[in-house]
This record gives structure tokens, C-alpha cells and sequence, in this order.
């Protein structure tokens, strides 16, 4: 018999978690409205300001800040993104990250809208995440079932829940 008909080597495999996958967030019509309006309102302002304005501390003012929010809304839009890596759910959008034990999610809840709490997501209709005791984050992946299945390959315990919006 040799190397590779013996079944001893695989067991380890079959136990050992190598994913490492990375799910984009869904991003709803609304939010890029919002986004894009802000952004065109925000140009406007300063454009406005620098016909208007003769003051260089004001010119400069509108354009740091106008920079700034315009920046940090096209970066939650094109940063959020959520990761599996070796049992850890990693969350990241814009300057916002975290991460979470898989082990210790304790329930999913789909097809959910959440108006309150942390939200490192860009669409309405997404995923509560409840872990530990009390804690819960709200994420919405664009490939929810891909997502489930490979967070419930993690840790089997996870009840999920759905509701039909």
C-alpha cells in the first residue's frame, strides 16, 4: 500500500478549517443615492465657495471638509466587506472593523432590517448576528446563502432564522 491509498493521513485534513473567504457587502439602491447626492451637493458647496468666498480660510475649510466626508463615504461604499478566516468572522467597512469567534455566534437571523445597534452594512435587508450573550451586529453579505453555508461549516451549533420580508 502506498502513500496516498492510506486513509490514516487524511483524518486531519477533514478537521482542519483552511477558508479564508470574502463576501462583498450588498449595496442597495438608496444608499448609492444618498452617497452619490452627498457627494455632488458636497462638489457644489465648494465650488460655490470658491466663486464666492475671498477668504482663503474659508476656501480651505469647505474643501478639508468636504474632502473628508466625501472620502469616508466612498470608502464605507467600496470597503465593506466581511471575512472568514479560521473560525473568525472578520467585518470591515471604511475605518470600521472587527472580528468575531464563530464559535461563539449563536444565532443568524435573515431576511432582517435593523435600525438600531453597530451596522458595517450597506444594504437594509441583511443578517442580525447574534454571539456571546447579548451582542449582535447587523452585516449584509450579497451572497447570503453561500455565507450561511460556510459560517455553519464553522460551527454547526448556529440556529438560523428567517423572515419573509
Amino acid at each position: 500500500m502506498n502513500f496516498w491509498q492510506r486513509q490514516d493521513w487524511q483524518k486531519p485534513l477533514k478537521n482542519c478549517l483552511y477558508t479564508n473567504m470574502t463576501f462583498k457587502s450588498k449595496v442597495d439602491l438608496f444608499y448609492l443615492i444618498i452617497v452619490v447626492i452627498t457627494i455632488l451637493l458636497l462638489i457644489s458647496v465648494s465650488i460655490y465657495t470658491l466663486i464666492r468666498c475671498t477668504d482663503g480660510f474659508s476656501i480651505l475649510y469647505t474643501f478639508i471638509i468636504s474632502t473628508l466626508v466625501g472620502t469616508l463615504l466612498l470608502w464605507l461604499l467600496f470597503d465593506t466587506k466581511y471575512t472568514i478566516q479560521n473560525k473568525v468572522l472578520k467585518y470591515r467597512s471604511g475605518p470600521f472593523f472587527g472580528q468575531i469567534k464563530i464559535d461563539e455566534i449563536r444565532e443568524l437571523q435573515l431576511n432582517t432590517k435593523s435600525f438600531v445597534g453597530f451596522k458595517p452594512a450597506l444594504a437594509c435587508n441583511g443578517i442580525i448576528i447574534k454571539y456571546n450573550k447579548w451582542n449582535e451586529i447587523y452585516i449584509s453579505p450579497k451572497e447570503v446563502e453561500r455565507f450561511v453555508i460556510e459560517l455553519t461549516k464553522v460551527n454547526p451549533k448556529i440556529i438560523t432564522t428567517s423572515n419573509n420580508l
